[in-house]
């Protein structure tokens, strides 16, 4: 029998113009964050080290509030005329903003608006048939029951919010596992494989979004 021959595919012609290669100074603590999710197999702490992503830009998002607020002002065009009024404002920002008066939900909220695109994670939800699972209720046979909410696409706003309410009650679940926990704050995690099903899933969008914080967190 006569070997056979095939023709090799043509390999693309070099660019004749000057590639321009973009490049992002990425923290080194996000990414060993990412690399260990991936190595970690026990998935409870998979979820905690891609969480530790979000975690991270928290308290960085009282900064971008104030930033904010701190630019309108400079830029109001009556800023000389109504300086106290401004300045009050801005005082008023900074009380706000103190640990004392905002709760965890609320920065995770403003991580995910300012790092997340609803319509992507959308697209990413849809793309692995995970629609269903993330869009409805489920309620987590603990020691107590923990329900858990569904993602809301409708708005950013509801988008936003949901996907913090459930990301939370899922890592205050891991992270307190002491049964004499307040479970009013947190119901402690069971590793049934049930429950260890749930999380898979979990981990498969948690993952993504970590990955998304990261690139476009940079500049």
């Amino acid at each position: 029998r006569a070997p056979t021959t095939s023709t090799p595919e043509p390999r693309p012609k070099l660019p004749k113009e000057q590639v321009a290669l973009l490049y992002k100074p990425y923290t080194p603590e996000l990414i060993e964050y990412f690399h260990t999710g991936e190595r970690v197999d026990y998935l409870p702490f998979k979820f905690i080290c891609y969480f530790h992503i979000i975690e991270y830009f928290m308290d960085k998002s009282a900064h971008s509030v104030v930033a904010k607020k701190i630019k309108q002002i400079i830029v109001s065009p009556d800023f000389h005329a109504k300086s106290s009024d401004y300045i009050n404002d801005a005082i008023k920002v900074f009380k706000a903003e103190t640990e004392k008066f905002m709760t965890d939900k609320i920065k995770i909220i403003r991580v995910f608006a300012e790092y997340l695109n609803r319509e992507v994670v959308q697209r990413f939800v849809e793309s692995n048939a995970l629609k269903d699972h993330f869009e409805k209720e489920h309620t987590l046979k603990f020691s107590k029951d923990l329900k858990i909410n569904g993602i809301k696409f409708d708005t950013d706003s509801a988008f936003c919010e949901s996907l913090a309410k459930r990301s939370y009650s899922i890592r205050c679940s891991i992270v307190h596992s002491n049964p004499d926990f307040d479970e009013s704050k947190a119901v402690p995690f069971s590793p049934t494989p049930a429950n260890i099903d749930f999380l898979r899933r979990e981990i498969m969008l948690m993952k993504e979004i970590a990955r998304t914080i990261i690139v476009n967190s940079t500049v």
